[in-house]
């Protein structure tokens, strides 16, 4: 809507005001999806979910390491992908909050 709206900027006084509103709001909704890294949990998400869709599969078909049917592998394996996860988001979770107390310095 900014770059229409600014072909009409001299027409009327309010449409300057309405481009620097909508301008202004494109910036604070980007850094706060920047400083949730929402996107990077996204990706972190879909990713151990679809590696453990993958392990299903593996077990399900009595595929490699599962030839055996052997659950006590799979829960090994799933929660050692789980305990990874944890780990990695918990670091991620700490990289935030200490970004967060470095902006507000």
């Amino acid at each position: 809507m900014i770059p229409f709206l600014s072909g009409y900027a001299d027409k009327h006084w309010s449409i300057p005001f309405a481009i620097s509103l909508m301008g202004t709001l494109v910036v604070i909704i980007a850094a706060l999806t920047r400083l949730g890294k929402y996107h990077e949990n996204w990706i972190e998400y879909r990713s151990i979910c679809e590696l453990l869709k993958h392990e299903k599969y593996l077990y399900l078909t009595g595929t490699s390491p599962y030839e055996e049917r052997n659950f006590q592998l799979l829960v090994q394996r799933v929660e050692s992908f789980i305990s990874s996860e944890n780990f990695n988001w918990s670091q991620l979770a700490t990289s935030t909050d200490e970004k967060k107390k470095h902006i507000n310095r």
